[in-house]
């Protein structure tokens, strides 16, 4: 039977395997800080998210040639989707950034993905899978791979007032020009707890692994941890949260915010 003491043993598992992991390379804060739930569009039907995030304490020195560091950097990006039925939907990002040093905007280009996701309902809970494919075309200062996709796996339950999900992800970069031309994995995981009136309240933690074919371990992790706040609306939703980085590759604060709206 379940139980939140039993969800917080599983919940402190997980966490205990994301603060042991060790990213290849210090990254940027991206322009979805997002772990993917249980929501897909229904056939025909239209969506607009707007994903922001900001970086008020960050790295400021770049990781490598040409890059744009994540410190004072301001993120704004539109997400379009559109349901094509039979569990599937898809949607176009349209991402820019502003520098709060320089007073410079740019656009970063575009993404687009195609996600499949199943619910499966229970008497006493509801599951659910799925898997979401991007593929992206990024200015260098933004990645140093020009052309790269992501692979996201979508896992998932809720049930009563909690929500527990989890995100493993393949990033691969897809431009024969980068000499480290490996395939990363990351890691999302969102825990909540409904808190009436249409609120949530919870943690979602992200965690960069290094590549694939050989993770690495330490103090130099990108480990950031976010407390958050959801609440579901008429029509509209948002998520809001404050992100902690606790190793010396990971940006210290970050605040972020996705607003969903009816289109």
């Amino acid at each position: 039977m379940f139980s939140p003491v039993s969800m917080w043993k599983r919940a402190a598992y997980v966490a205990c395997v994301l603060c042991a992991a060790q990213a290849h390379n210090a990254r940027a804060a991206g322009d979805e800080i997002q772990v993917y739930l249980d929501d897909v569009q229904p056939r025909g039907q239209r969506g607009l998210e707007l994903h922001t995030n900001y970086v008020p304490r960050g790295r400021l020195a770049p990781d490598y040639p040409g890059e744009q560091a994540p410190g004072h950097i301001l993120r704004v990006t539109p997400e379009f989707s559109f349901g094509l039925g039979n569990n599937w939907d898809w949607g176009v990002y349209l991402p820019f950034s502003a520098n709060k040093d320089t007073s410079s905007t740019f656009s970063d280009y575009a993404k687009l993905r195609l996600k499949y996701l199943v619910n499966n309902e229970r008497l006493d809970a509801s599951e659910f899978y799925g898997v979401n494919f991007e593929l992206a075309r990024s200015p260098r200062r933004v990645s140093p791979s020009a052309w790269h996709g992501e692979v996201r796996t979508i896992f998932g339950i809720r049930r009563g007032d909690w929500l527990l999900a989890m995100n493993p992800i393949l990033e691969v970069p897809l431009s024969s020009s980068v000499a480290d031309n490996k395939v990363g994995f990351d890691l999302g995981v969102k825990i909540a707890k409904k808190a009436g009136g249409g609120l949530a309240l919870g943690v979602e933690h992200y965690a960069e692994l290094g590549p694939v074919r050989k993770l690495v371990f330490g103090t130099e992790s990108s480990e950031t941890t976010f407390a958050v706040l959801d609440y579901e609306g008429k029509g509209w939703d948002i998520n809001f949260g404050v992100g902690h980085g606790w190793t010396g590759g990971s940006d210290r604060r970050v605040l972020k915010a996705i607003v969903g709206l009816p289109f």
